[in-house]
């Protein structure tokens, strides 16, 4: 991790059935990584300590003053700005003197407004949803929907259901190709690749004795690494480089990966 990085996790404990029976609980953490060390604060909503946990005060608490953050058994994190971090902060002071009601103003709804302050995509929410399957359900869905890349060309949109991707790319015609990919999905930062087959070399404009030239020297795949941040994707893109010499023929192939990621960010689309 680097100096400045800002994450965001939420955590649960299992619902028990052996007394003292409990529903669970779902809360969240934020960690800077500063020079000095990590800096690390934990919240969750319950009710207030004597009060009727069915309809009565709540308060918002340290968890390292509870127990639950002892016996976490499901988390998932995700990467926040400076400014994500100042927008999840800002809801804090409108629990503080919320009621506490246990079907609908609880440990979960509170978590929920948090993930979507942090830019994540919210799972169904209903009466009986359980703490853990709130952080299950922000898993699930983490990379899920549809992204398109934010350059003035538009030139590549994702259709993302883990672990499969449809990969639409535009050319400089404006035509588009799409191409099915695959990844292996993670909390953070995924790799998705789209092999530099004959269509594809034609859809990028090369002539076709150059694209049969690239194609005996054999290309490696092209690729695209995306990290989430807030509500966005952050991506880096590498491609191959092909240059021509004066017949047109191919004089140098420049592989993906071996020259400088161009940088494309990603807004959610759905």
């Amino acid at each position: 991790m680097a100096d400045g990085d800002i994450f965001i996790s939420f955590l649960a404990r299992n619902a028990s059935l052996v007394p003292p029976m409990s529903p669970g609980h779902v809360f969240f953490c934020i960690e800077m990584h500063l020079a000095s060390g990590i800096k690390e604060d934990c919240f969750g909503f319950y009710p207030e300590d004597g009060a009727n946990p069915l309809d009565g005060p709540g308060v918002i608490t340290n968890e390292f003053n509870k127990p639950a953050i002892g016996v976490v058994e499901h988390s998932f994190r995700h990467r926040i700005s400076s400014s994500g971090r100042r927008a999840i902060y800002a809801l804090l002071p409108g629990y503080t003197d919320a009621n506490y009601r246990l079907a609908t103003i609880n440990c979960i709804d509170f978590v929920s407004a948090i993930a979507g302050a942090a830019g994540l995509k919210l799972p169904p929410r209903t009466n009986i949803t359980l703490p853990r399957e709130v952080v299950s359900g922000l898993r699930s869905l983490y990379w899920n929907g549809g992204w398109q890349s934010e350059d003035v060309q538009t030139r590549f949109q994702l259709e993302i259901v883990a672990p499969n991707v449809d990969w639409t790319e535009r050319n400089a015609a404006g035509q588009m190709l799409l191409v099915p990919a695959q990844f292996a999905p993670t909390d953070d930062q995924i790799k998705i690749e789209r092999d530099n087959t004959l269509d594809v070399l034609a859809h990028i404009g090369f002539q076709p004795n150059v694209a049969d030239q690239i194609t005996a020297a054999g290309p490696r795949p092209s690729y695209l690494v995306l990290r989430r941040i807030d509500g966005r994707i952050e991506g880096e893109w590498s491609g191959l480089i092909a240059t021509k010499d004066a017949a047109g023929n191919l004089e140098e192939l420049k592989q993906p990966g071996t020259t400088p990621s161009k940088p494309f960010g990603f807004s959610r689309v759905h």
